[in-house]
């Protein structure tokens, strides 16, 4: 069945599937072309329906151009075209991240933890328990390499100005269900009612000690002061839902996401994450 394809705002056709195949890999029909044949109800883009329309044909994943299947070679999980090839394998020698402009998965899989492209959005789906989504929160993690915390040895000064200088940045918004976002919710306000209640005892504290009861008011404030520390490890433990493992030049790394969810990921194709 003949395509017809928009150029310039004219119509060009008719063209067989193997000539609308070639132009789109010499690309004169680009994946946001618009294409028409009988028994479509409007003009679609031709990356939308080229993999349902020609089903011996594939996106090649490197630069989103329709080939037979039987044209592309996986490299890690990546189909991709001769022409691909190259680029991709030196990649993988780097350790960069597998992402080519044809839609490969911005999220994966590794054992558990979970690698994220930066400037990618998540899933819509929950990451403490892989159902649908209701909400995001966004967050801000920061990570330094771990050789910067021997600087503490030379001087606390020093470790917080090469702190400020070496740390990496991410910022992502965090999936959540209904039912996570109320755990959180209620979480975050015994966090808070629990430091409350741990600045009302070292209050508490002061006074007795200034009341000659010093053996009683230096306990009860080295215990305030313990549960003033513990809740805020609590407090931002819960806030932040995840906590980073590494942050790298291209990709971030997770804990404490729920199985479920890096179950439903595709695996990191192997390779440093950088």
């Amino acid at each position: 069945m003949p395509w017809y394809y928009a150029q310039e705002g004219q119509r060009i056709g008719p063209v067989s599937d193997e000539e609308l195949t070639r132009l789109a890999q010499d690309n004169v029909v680009t994946p946001s072309t618009l294409v028409w044949r009988h028994g479509m109800t409007e003009w679609q883009p031709w990356g939308t329906v080229v993999v349902s329309a020609l089903p011996e044909s594939a996106l090649c994943q490197g630069c989103n151009r329709p080939f037979l299947k039987d044209d592309l070679v996986s490299i890690q999980g990546v189909m991709v075209c001769g022409a691909c090839k190259p680029v991709q394998l030196q990649r993988v020698r780097e350790g960069a991240f597998p992402l080519g402009s044809g839609g490969v998965s911005a999220s994966f899989g590794s054992g558990k933890r979970m690698i994220i492209a930066l400037n990618n959005p998540l899933p819509s789906r929950c990451v403490c328990c892989n159902a649908p989504a209701s909400g995001v929160k966004r967050r801000t993690f920061y990570w330094y390499p771990p050789w910067v915390y021997a600087l503490i040895l030379l001087s606390p000064l020093i470790l917080i100005l090469v702190s400020l200088v070496v740390r990496r940045t991410v910022r992502i918004d965090i999936p959540l269900c209904d039912e996570h976002q109320a755990k959180r919710r209620k979480r975050l306000g015994i966090g808070w009612a629990w430091g409350l209640a741990s600045l009302l005892g070292m209050v508490l504290a002061v006074v007795l000690m200034n009341n000659n009861q010093g053996g009683v008011g230096g306990f009860l404030i080295l215990t305030s002061f313990i549960s003033v520390v513990g809740a805020l490890i609590v407090g931002q433990r819960t806030a932040s839902i995840l906590s980073v493992h590494r942050i790298g030049k291209e990709t971030a790394t997770f804990n404490r996401v729920s199985p479920e969810f890096i179950a439903s990921l595709p695996p990191w194709p192997g390779g440093p994450a950088l």
